[in-house]
């Protein structure tokens, strides 16, 4: 009797105890969430290319609950303008250094004065999620606009924007190695899972990972950790690296989805730092030895590949019914001057015409309102809080004039 009266009490504790740790679970991942601490230890060098400042974002906004009705892609000529339009609404200051532009500007995924002329223009509330990535290509764009599909964020318009930084990168020849592109393309959600008839354990692995933060990112954990522990003990971290010990000190890929080679994440990780570079200083275009270097000599076969990237974009928005507006940014004199104009005007020409058969709309801004290229830049190709005001009013205008 006495063992019997006992059991009702081991169930109780047994209950609370399960509860308790519950709880705490739930505790501890609002608090990884809210800290994030993977993105401010991303510093270090330690952290896998998912957690790469520059490309962050899209993980982080494929999984969660955003289902904003316009989506904007694109490279930092796109996201600066964004940026810099939403401090002065905010009435923050313009900043330029480095940590500003990495722990903000590079992650940044709003565009709340571009909500807000809308608003204004329409009576409407709009959620705009701004996904342009600094060093961005149109095949990253492509790329993004596919997953966001996958992940059930089908947006009423797409804007993407266009000029020749977007087709042009001698720094970023092979699409397939971009870190967005890399990033994404083994990036799984549970909609992809659920259409590919995946197994009972696959799929529910992901529905996890969708609730609980630190399973979703257990794999960036490891490799952080493996990291540390390479970099404190001087032992590589598995055979490969040993033998090719001293030939680069960049972390190395550890899983599938980080299958970018040591030599190419190099690269990946140089590129941001020079659009970085683009608002050190008051130097006026201390950019444009770098735009050289990403233009010329010009690389017609790059230019065609990346071109059929925006092809079938728009071909995958027809199919899907959603409308885009392709935005022909802005650039200052000397920019444009690095490219011939024969190019400049093959590229119009062919990215209207693309519009034109898949029935997109292309907006030139610099053609309704003038840009000054003292007072709207902040280089030579990047505006400034004014310059992006101007742009974000006559992308508002133009989706407001197609709403009516």
């Amino acid at each position: 009797m006495v063992a019997s009266s006992k059991l009702p009490s081991i169930s109780k504790l047994a209950g609370s105890t399960f509860l308790l740790t519950v709880l705490i679970l739930i505790g501890f991942d609002l608090l990884v969430s809210a800290t994030d601490p993977l993105k401010r230890l991303n510093a270090t060098g330690f952290t896998s290319l998912r957690q790469y400042f520059v490309v962050s974002k899209l993980p982080e906004f494929l999984t969660s609950a955003r289902k904003p009705e316009i989506i904007i892609t694109g490279s930092s000529l796109m996201l600066y303008p964004n940026v810099r339009a939403d401090d002065a609404l905010a009435g923050r200051r313009q900043r330029t250094d480095a940590a500003y532009v990495r722990d903000v500007i590079d992650p940044y995924a709003y565009a709340h004065y571009l909500e807000q002329s809308l608003k204004h223009l329409t009576g409407r509330n709009y959620d705009i999620a701004n996904l342009a990535t600094a060093g961005g290509m149109i095949s990253d764009q492509f790329v993004v606009f596919r997953k966001c599909l996958s992940a059930d964020k089908k947006p009423s318009l797409l804007i993407c924007d266009i000029s020749p930084r977007e087709f042009l990168d001698n720094n970023q020849v092979e699409p397939d190695k971009t870190p967005v592109y890399v990033v994404l393309s083994d990036f799984t959600c549970l909609a992809d899972l659920l259409q590919a008839k995946a197994s009972v354990d696959e799929t529910g692995k992901a529905a996890i990972a969708n609730l609980w933060s630190f399973y979703r990112n257990r794999g960036d954990w490891k490799y952080f950790f493996v990291q540390v522990a390479s970099a404190a003990t001087g032992h590589p971290t598995d055979i490969f690296n040993a033998t090719q010990k001293g030939r680069s000190n960049n972390p190395e890929p550890s899983e599938p989805s980080q299958n970018l080679p040591a030599e190419n994440c190099k690269s990946a990780a140089t590129q941001p730092k020079i659009e970085s570079k683009l608002a050190e200083g008051p130097k006026p275009y201390v950019d444009i030895p770098s735009y050289k270097a990403m233009y010329l000599p010009v690389n017609q076969k790059n230019y065609q590949i990346q071109f059929g990237y925006l092809k079938r974009l728009l071909s995958l928005a027809e199919e899907k019914h959603v409308p885009v507006l392709l935005v022909s940014m802005p650039l200052t004199k000397d920019n444009l001057a690095l490219l011939p104009n024969e190019f400049l005007a093959q590229m119009q020409n062919q990215v209207d015409s693309l519009a034109s058969q898949f029935h997109a709309e292309v907006v030139q801004p610099s053609a309704q309102v003038s840009f000054d290229d003292q007072a709207d830049f902040e280089d030579s190709a990047h505006l400034n809080a004014d310059g992006g005001k101007k742009l974000l009013d006559i992308i508002a205008r133009q989706i407001a004039n197609n709403s009516h």
